[in-house]
């Protein structure tokens, strides 16, 4: 009886919820029912007595309450601290019958599961603001914005650079500016020395986007000129790689997933595995292959895709099998109705969590791109490149999240990402545009949708 009038207490202590005057009266006339002689009371009466005295309080806090989801919030809380308790009175075998009949009577499914049961997925499509500029006043329209509508590599907005600048942008769509750089003689872009290949006696070196007048990043194969050591036998392992829709899947990046239609892909990742275990891992190797432009790669080719079909999904790897067979390796992330928590927990609309969830998939899954990036990032401003600017206000686009907390192997406990886990991103000005005034990030968003009587 202590321990569950302490739990109860505990959830109950709050300040918002009730004063320290009416939480002492409270206490007060809890102790009271449980100093009373045992003789002349019987456990199951007590238990019942401190039950409606709790009630009582937890009503008169529902009448000045007007946030219902905080009610309901604390309302699974103690039904949680009941259903606990519950099960050591009836392992221990003195479970009273009023309190084995008020559970039979509550609705099946615990606490944590009804946000998956009744769960609202439209903010995943929700409507954007956009600017018509074919308009010459200001005159804005909502439309819903799907995945692969919209070029998010487009470079019409970005001009030509300065002589002496700094300003990355490589055939890669990458924009770090870490290791060797090779500056464009036409452009005076910068672009990553292991994508390009440059003729030596050559006095002159112009990229790829300006000799075939680009409009959007080419989507190229780039390969890595280091492999790694850990490898399949065979495999090359690479930069970019593009896809049947014509997306250059890069590394490090986050991109949408469809869900596929059969696990053909596993029995060659078998194959390939069992190569690798037969025969000794060779070690890392120097690879100089040039890049290869298709056919498509300067074509846009729209083909939309909801968002609550997809998955967000970071990559790790790039690699074809000798066979031809092009996969990408990475790991899951969550969005708020994908992860066990109380029905009472407010996310934010763009918050995803980062999971254990490795996979290695068909590179053809790979429907769309999105970005991930860090709370002090997400706040700051987007990167220029890719552009997910196609809507008049920063805040509300579809495509751009963050990620501050991952999850366990069951989704059921968060913890915050440690900062050398985080992606890099390039925030200096030529490749950042920054708030003008900083986004402040409220959770006040849930996805459990409950009756409430």
């Amino acid at each position: 009886l202590h321990n569950f009038v302490d739990d109860m207490l505990s959830a109950l202590d709050d300040r918002e919820m009730f004063s320290r005057k009416q939480f002492k009266q409270m206490r007060k006339g809890v102790d009271e029912i449980l100093c009373q002689p045992t003789a002349s009371t019987s456990f199951a009466s007590v238990l019942q007595s401190i039950e409606t005295r709790l009630m009582e309080l937890f009503d008169a806090y529902k009448k000045r309450q007007t946030d219902k989801r905080k009610v309901q919030s604390l309302r699974s809380r103690l039904d949680e601290i009941r259903d606990d308790h519950r099960e050591r009175l009836r392992k221990s075998g003195a479970l009273p019958e009023h309190f084995d009949e008020q559970i039979k009577h509550k609705p099946k499914g615990t606490s944590h599961r009804i946000i998956t049961a009744t769960t609202d997925l439209s903010y995943l499509d929700s409507e954007v603001r956009f600017l018509n500029r074919k308009l010459f006043r200001r005159c804005f329209r909502l439309r819903k914005v799907a995945v692969g509508s919209y070029d998010v590599d487009c470079l019409t907005h970005v001009g030509a650079a300065d002589t002496d600048s700094d300003c990355v942008r490589c055939i890669c769509g990458i924009s770090d500016d870490d290791g060797s750089m090779v500056q464009c003689d036409s452009c005076h872009f910068w672009l990553h020395e292991e994508c390009v290949t440059v003729k030596h006696g050559s006095h002159e070196f112009e990229c790829e986007i300006c000799r075939m007048k680009a409009t959007r990043t080419p989507a190229v194969d780039i390969v890595l000129r280091c492999q790694p050591q850990i490898k399949f036998k065979k495999c090359a392992y690479y930069r970019t790689l593009v896809n049947v829709h014509n997306i250059q899947v890069r590394i490090n990046e986050t991109v949408y997933l469809q869900k596929l239609a059969n696990d053909d892909h596993k029995a060659e990742l078998r194959r390939l595995n069992e190569t690798s275990k037969s025969s000794e891992a060779s070690g890392s190797q120097h690879l100089v292959l040039q890049p290869k432009v298709k056919p498509r790669a300067l074509r846009f080719q729209p083909k939309t895709f909801a968002r609550k079909d997809l998955r967000c999904f970071r990559v790790e790897r790039l690699f074809a099998s000798p066979e031809g067979h092009n996969f990408v390796f990475g790991f899951y992330y969550a969005r708020p109705h994908e992860v066990y928590c109380e029905p009472g927990r407010m996310f934010h609309e763009k918050e995803v969590f980062a999971t254990p969830m490795f996979d290695t998939l068909p590179l053809d899954a790979v429907v769309g791109r999105c970005l991930v990036l860090e709370p002090r990032i997400y706040i700051l401003g987007r990167p220029r490149m890719p552009r997910y600017d196609e809507a008049e206000s920063y805040p509300k686009l579809q495509d751009v999240y963050f990620c501050e907390y991952q999850t366990g192997k069951n989704s059921r406990y968060f913890e915050k990402i440690p900062s050398r886990n985080h992606y890099y991103i390039n925030t200096e000005p030529h490749n950042f545009v920054r708030f003008p005034i900083q986004l402040s990030l409220s959770r006040t968003f849930t996805v459990c949708f409950l009756p409430y009587f």
